[in-house]
C-alpha cells in the first residue's frame, strides 16, 4: 500500500470548536499514522537530498565503512 500524499491526509481532517471559541483539528487513528508515515518519508527524503552531493563522491571520499567492517564488529 502506498504512502497517502500530504493533500489526501489533510482531507480527512475534521475541525471543531469548543464554547470557549477554540478550533481543534481532528484525525482519526488511521489518518495520524498515515500523517505520522508521510512525515517520516519527508523527513528521510530530506535526509537523503541532503547527502547526495557527498555521496556521489564516492565511497572513500563520503566516508563509508566497509560492509565487512560493519559485519565484523555486530
Amino acid at each position: 500500500m502506498s504512502t497517502p500524499t500530504l493533500a489526501q491526509i489533510l482531507k480527512s481532517v475534521h475541525f471543531i470548536s469548543v464554547p470557549d471559541g477554540r478550533r481543534f483539528a481532528v484525525l482519526d487513528a488511521d489518518g495520524w499514522e498515515s500523517l505520522m508515515e508521510w512525515l517520516e518519508d519527508f523527513e528521510d527524503t530530506r535526509i537523503i537530498q541532503q547527502s547526495l552531493t557527498r555521496l556521489r563522491e564516492g565511497p572513500k571520499q563520503a566516508g563509508a565503512i566497509p560492509l565487512d567492517q560493519v559485519l565484523n564488529e555486530l
